[in-house]
């Protein structure tokens, strides 16, 4: 028989077997005390564990979905992969906890502090997370997709740009990033939600440039890409920025409410070069045409290359793709022959790159030393 008592020793629940996968579901446990207790797989959803005392406690594999957790002491506890989908964690101090893998969908997370504590890979999608602090905290893969913040705090996190989803939090307020999260961040964390955190854009480029991990200063880009190739500019965005090199694009940084056309003009313009993503999806995207022509006109303004082309395939340097863009320009359909100018540079190739880790290694090596700026 397993008993469990209050802090004045009064018993508040006993249970015939072990506490570790039993049904507690919807029991009042409030102040209860289970410090060190083994709750391993056990059914605590709806509990009511206000106030109570579970430090250094097992809670692995358990279901707390919809429990109460409001004032809980759970330093120390390990909460692997458990299951915390709506629960309430309320004016909560928590202190070397793990919650490495688990669902916190749409909890509660209020007005807590969580210090040194392990998120990564938890699923945080939907949290409502105003006023909480993280301090010392790994996101290393946690999903933030839709997380709701306002007066939260991240202080001496180095990983928080290695979550997902970060471009659709909703921020109530402005939130606060300390020196340390900056510094190990800000180059790989999307525009908007640092507009989001309450920095201008021109902040966030003064900080990008002030914070750079490495002595080697790039050149910033805008990716332009067929919706076709997605998963490949993903991957190439996530590389350049881990490379403290500022990149615009537009799953992470379009604004809500704004025209989009005007933020992608704006964009290009403001990005030094334009990463052209050819394939034969790519060619023929209208709005990744219009994308190019600003370029290239913005080079014959300036001077100065802005136009820098790779490809997946190889239909943009084929006979038959300058052939076409010549008939097409004779048409009307398209205002000059971009194709013409495109492969007149050397366009790097990345195909095979899902299968070819070494190529694109040497490939995605060119590129970055081609965005240095020079000293």
């Amino acid at each position: 028989m397993a008993t469990i008592t209050n802090a004045s020793g009064v018993v508040i629940y006993e249970t015939a077997g072990e506490l570790a996968g039993a049904d507690l579901s919807g029991v009042n446990l409030a102040g209860a005390q289970l410090s060190e207790t083994n709750l391993l797989q056990t059914n605590l959803s709806g509990a009511d564990l206000s106030g109570a005392e579970l430090s250094g406690s097992n809670l692995s594999g358990a279901n707390l979905t919809k429990a109460n957790l409001m004032l809980a002491n759970l330093s120390g506890a390990q909460l692997v992969q458990a299951d915390l989908r709506n629960a309430v964690i309320f004016r909560t101090q928590i202190t070397n906890a793990l919650f490495t893998g688990s669902n916190l969908a749409r909890a509660v997370l209020m007005d807590s502090n969580f210090f040194n504590v392990d998120v990564s890979n938890a699923n945080m999608s939907g949290a409502l997370m105003i006023s909480a602090r993280f301090t010392w905290s790994d996101f290393t893969g946690t999903v933030l997709t839709r997380a709701n913040l306002g007066h939260t705090a991240f202080h001496n996190c180095p990983t928080l740009h290695l979550a997902e989803g970060l471009e659709t939090a909703h921020h109530e307020w402005r939130s606060y990033l300390d020196r340390v999260t900056i510094n190990s961040c800000v180059n790989g964390l999307p525009m908007v939600f640092l507009e989001g955190c309450g920095y201008t854009r021109h902040e966030i480029e003064q900080l990008r440039v002030l914070y750079a991990n490495s002595p080697i200063r790039h050149y910033s880009c805008f990716i332009s890409h067929a919706e076709s190739d997605l998963r490949f500019a993903e991957h190439l965005l996530k590389d350049l920025r881990q490379n403290n090199v500022a990149c615009w694009h537009y799953k992470r940084d379009m604004r809500g409410g704004t025209d989009w056309e005007v933020q992608i003009g704006e964009a290009v313009k403001d990005h030094d070069k334009l990463v052209l993503v050819c394939s034969r999806h790519a060619v023929y995207r209208k709005n990744v045409i219009r994308e190019v022509l600003q370029a290239l006109n913005l080079e014959r303004e300036t001077g100065e290359q802005k136009l820098f082309p790779i490809r997946l395939d190889n239909h943009i340097i084929g006979s038959a793709m300058l052939e076409e863009a010549r008939e097409k320009v004779k048409s009307g359909e398209w205002a000059e022959n971009w194709v013409y100018y495109v492969t007149k540079r050397h366009i790097p190739d990345f195909s095979g790159w899902e299968t070819d880790d070494e190529k694109y290694q040497q490939e995605f090596k060119k590129l970055l030393e081609a965005f240095q700026k020079p000293p």
